[in-house]
């Protein structure tokens, strides 16, 4: 049979092996092993080893490992002191030990997920230095600040406060606008020379548009963009680039105007591109009080100025003055009211003969940013 084992001498008091080294857990006995060893629990207790041999004890151990059982050995738990083998066989110093929470043997690589951060965990903030530049948000190009949007007022004070008139106001009267349209035949000089507050609306694909407008400017008249007409199947892009010209081209205008018949104002979808590029340059709109009037519509909606034309001047002086007579009445309900009529000598002496008489008298003749509540 197998020899005897050797008893295990426990070490001496105050041995500092002992405190450094936790006991190894020992392996139940074999079938042959001695009788004489108490059982506790189905696993051998050591008996008490004489204290006047304190060596015994590291040569115990080795002797007693492989004469623990004849099957295969059993696996150690491994030692705190022993070297951490990292991947690819290298390895690391043995005075590392592993520490719990500390994840060990796992390299970063290519689409690996980082481990969420820690629920409810505060998030520092680090406070700046008095004078340091503001943190760029994180996002955005360039690292740009996030500002705040300004009112929906202040998108419309660029071109139509820079390019209007201050109209001269006679208290208790209501407003009348009068645009005298251009369409590249009249004597700009001429009839800029008018001492009359009237504004001028200019087509900018006629070849004299860009003087006209400069003169209409200078001897203090508004002007407006007159809608050349735009192609029914024009893009968002074709639109911007073409009312890019028109701005180009009359650099002095408040604002655009519709044609009488035909323009965009009718078309919904035509009109909300159109108030978008007018509310986005800072742009006034006048549009005709016909129909369900579409623009006037989201032109309101967008808090873009606006005015819509009551009535066209035509005819001989006689009917000029008949329609300055209802649209004088209209204003007086309405608080304000705009006609159109082709920029001719004709009408504007029948409009000074009109404003000489009786039913002058119940208006104020003022720019058309005035008929459109801009003040």
């Amino acid at each position: 049979g197998p020899p005897p084992r050797a008893a295990a001498t426990a070490p001496a008091p105050g041995a500092a092996v002992a405190d450094a080294i936790p006991a190894a857990p020992q392996i139940p006995a074999p079938s042959g092993a001695a009788p004489d060893a108490p059982q506790a629990g189905g696993l051998p207790v050591p008996a008490p080893a004489p204290e006047a041999a304190p060596e015994a004890a590291p040569e115990a151990a080795p002797e007693a490992a492989p004469e623990a059982a004849p099957g295969p050995a059993a696996e150690a738990p491994p030692q705190p002191s022993a070297p951490i083998v990292l991947e690819g066989g290298r390895l690391q110093g043995g005075a590392l030990r592993p520490v719990p929470g500390v994840r060990v043997n796992q390299l970063p690589h290519v689409g690996s997920v980082p481990a969420p951060a820690t629920q409810g965990a505060p998030v520092a903030q680090v406070p700046a230095a008095p004078g340091a530049p503001a943190a760029p948000m994180p996002g955005l190009p360039g690292g740009g600040l996030v500002k705040a949007a300004p009112p929906a007022e202040a998108a419309h004070s660029s071109q139509l406060l820079r390019n209007r008139v201050i109209a001269e106001i006679v208290p208790g009267r209501p407003y009348l606008a009068v645009v005298l349209i251009d369409d590249g035949s009249a004597d700009a000089q001429a009839l800029a020379s008018t001492g009359l507050p009237v504004s001028f609306a200019v087509d900018p694909t006629v070849p004299d548009a860009q003087d006209a407008a400069a003169i209409y400017r200078e001897k203090g008249h508004e002007v407006l963009i007159a809608d050349a007409g735009l192609p029914a199947l024009a893009t968002p892009s074709d639109l911007a680039q073409m009312f890019s010209a028109y701005f180009r081209t009359v650099p002095q205008a408040v604002g655009v105007i519709d044609r009488p018949e035909g323009g965009f104002q009718d078309n919904r979808l035509m009109a909300q591109r159109v108030v978008s590029i007018l509310s986005d340059g800072g742009y006034g709109l006048v549009t005709y009080a016909r129909g369900l009037n579409a623009a006037a519509q989201v032109a309101k909606t967008a808090k873009v100025p606006a005015a819509e034309v009551y009535d066209t001047l035509s005819g001989d002086a006689a009917s000029m003055a008949r329609a300055l007579d209802r649209a004088a009445f209209r204003a007086g309900q309405t608080g304000a009211t705009v006609v159109t009529a082709p920029a001719t000598p004709d009408v504007l002496a029948a409009l000074q003969d009109w404003l000489n008489g009786p039913g002058g008298t119940n208006v104020a003749l003022v720019p058309v940013t005035t008929a459109m509540g801009v003040k």
